[in-house]
């Protein structure tokens, strides 16, 4: 049995998206140019690459496949792809001298037992010309197949991603791992998506629903994950680059990286430095000091960029050594702690704003939470207190508070009022590193409030969440200049939480063990304040009525007396 297979050439398959590619990159001014399709098979792109004006030649080992090219007028080679040095002598002969304009590799890397090494020959066939190749491997991480995976199911088909004769398994990072260490830089990709990949392609009646609780719930982290989940084929351009022989594709690191325990976030517009300074001096007073800072400037222009950089360099030395002051000159509130997460290195994240106070025991506290419930979000309580801009002695701005410190926010967390409103300010609940890493989750830029809330709620429906009673930080409610609720109006706020509440109610959710008890108990609770409320009601109306039949019977009484 052959193992070429004839698959015709479509728009939207993996023959048309890669002609696509090689129409945007590949370099037509010499007739004679070649195009080498490497694994060509049938040669189901070459009529469209002869009409690119590209000499079309085909190189397999299986002879079915270049027969029928040879009949109907193209080139051919039979080639068999070794190692590097021999690969690239073998398609060196085939293109005897002529110019390479460009090369494809569709569907064949899996099926070869060293990729690498056929990569690497490509690569040094390409580097006289800077020919792009373009790439193609079916994705094995494709959301079908992770959900037959959770369910125990890897079953190999005829053809397809679970092809029996793949010898390679590709995802989207091994490809990229593999080409670097080939020395392939990627320039463009058109993924070939395909929804219901393994149902529609091997008929499988026994597939889990779509729609089912289970399937909505893997193709949800499967989504956030990266963006292709639903890639059936990768499609990519590359261009040869240089090697990156130490970093090995199939390898991960002996030891996990030196990580900080916290990565503390800090958004400043640099427009009050003075709670800048108070927020830092809370920080150089931590009992714990496994923390870097990523202090987020947003939109600064000169004069706010220096006065931000002034009290960095006030800062003792110890903690201006773990501070990286970072840029970022667009988007919303939003934007800054995107670009943060995706830098940060700690194995927690956490932010603050730049009028946020926290005590002494702040990094210390989520230390001791994490050690008692790791890999959850980390949620210390909150307090909140009035404050006013005042002036020290030599003039400068200061601010003083008004106020008691007062705890306003709950010491626990309760999914039932959270699903309502937030009621844990940013600076109070830590992420571990993988919601971002592993998860892929992002804060939604398009929200101009109430950002957090909404981050923190997708979180905890995957990690769930360990909680502290002890105060570490708190909330400044200023007297004297706006506050974020301030900034917006009363319907921006409405308008972004029935935004978020429309989202949390599309997705499939992971319920943390105990809240089942936490809603039983809330429904317990609510039907014994129902029938007693109840109770009470009809109790009220008797007596009403009682009264109401009391005085009828004494004014009828009264009238017989009367006559």
């Amino acid at each position: 049995m052959t193992l070429t297979y004839d698959n015709p050439f479509g728009p939207n398959n993996v023959y048309g998206h890669s002609v696509e590619l090689l129409r945007r990159l590949a370099k037509v001014a010499d007739p004679e140019a070649v195009h080498l399709d490497v694994g060509c098979g049938f040669g189901s792109i070459a009529a469209s690459v002869k009409a690119m004006g590209l000499h079309y030649v085909g190189v397999d080992l299986d002879l079915d496949g270049l027969e029928r090219l040879k009949l109907n007028g193209f080139e051919v080679h039979q080639v068999e792809l070794t190692n590097a040095e021999g690969s690239y002598a073998a398609l060196t002969d085939v293109l005897a001298g002529r110019r390479l304009a460009s090369i494809t590799i569709l569907d064949t890397l899996e099926h070869v037992p060293c990729p690498l090494e056929v990569m690497r020959a490509l690569r040094m066939l390409s580097s006289g010309n800077n020919a792009p190749i373009i790439i193609s491997v079916p994705n094995v991480t494709h959301t079908e197949i992770a959900a037959r995976m959770v369910t125990g199911k890897f079953d190999y088909t005829l053809d397809g991603v679970l092809d029996h004769t793949h010898i390679v398994n590709f995802s989207a990072p091994t490809l990229h791992r593999m080409t670097r260490q080939a020395g392939l830089v990627e320039v463009e990709a058109f993924d070939t998506k395909v929804v219901e990949a393994y149902r529609n392609m091997h008929l499988d009646k026994n597939a889990l629903p779509h729609d089912t609780s289970f399937y909505s719930l893997v193709s949800y982290i499967r989504g956030q994950a990266d963006k292709t989940a639903t890639s059936y084929q990768l499609v990519r351009a590359f261009l040869p680059g240089p090697e990156h022989a130490d970093e090995p594709w199939f390898t991960e690191p002996s030891k996990a990286p030196e990580r900080p325990f916290l990565s503390i976030v800090i958004r400043t517009v640099g427009t009050e430095t003075f709670t800048l300074r108070d927020t830092l001096a809370c920080l150089a007073g931590q009992s714990d000091h496994d923390f870097e800072v990523l202090l987020m400037g947003h939109k600064l222009d000169a004069s706010r960029q220096i006065a931000v950089e002034e009290v960095l360099l006030d800062q003792p030395e110890f903690l201006r050594n773990r501070i990286e002051f970072i840029l970022v000159q667009d988007g919303g509130r939003a934007r800054p702690l995107n670009v943060a997460y995706k830098r940060a290195n700690g194995r927690y994240i956490v932010t603050l704003d730049d009028d946020d106070l926290v005590f002494g025991n702040y990094v210390e506290i989520f230390r001791k939470i994490h050690n008692t419930q790791p890999g959850r979000l980390l949620r210390a309580r909150c307090a909140a207190q009035t404050a006013r801009k005042s002036h020290v002695s030599d003039g400068r701005l200061a601010a003083i508070s008004t106020g008691p410190v007062e705890p306003k926010y709950p010491a626990n967390f309760s999914l039932l009022d959270h699903l309502h409103d937030n009621h844990t300010p940013c600076m109070s609940v830590a992420y571990p590193r993988e919601v971002v890493d592993t998860f892929g989750l992002e804060y939604d830029e398009a929200l101009t409030t109430a950002e957090d809330w909404d981050f923190m709620m997708r979180c905890y429906f995957l990690v769930g969440i360990a909680v502290a009673p002890d105060i570490t930080s708190i909330y400044r409610r200023w007297e004297d200049k706006p506050s974020s609720a301030q900034a917006h109006s009363p319907q921006e706020w409405l308008n972004n939480r029935n935004f978020i509440i429309q989202k949390h109610d599309a997705l499939p959710v992971v319920l943390s063990a105990g809240t089942l008890r936490e809603l039983r108990d809330f429904y317990a609770s609510s039907s014994h304040r129902g029938i007693k409320t109840a109770a009470l009601t009809a109790s009220t109306k008797v007596l009403k009525f009682g009264t109401k039949i009391r005085r009828l019977l004494g004014r009828i009484k009264a009238r017989v007396k009367q006559l």
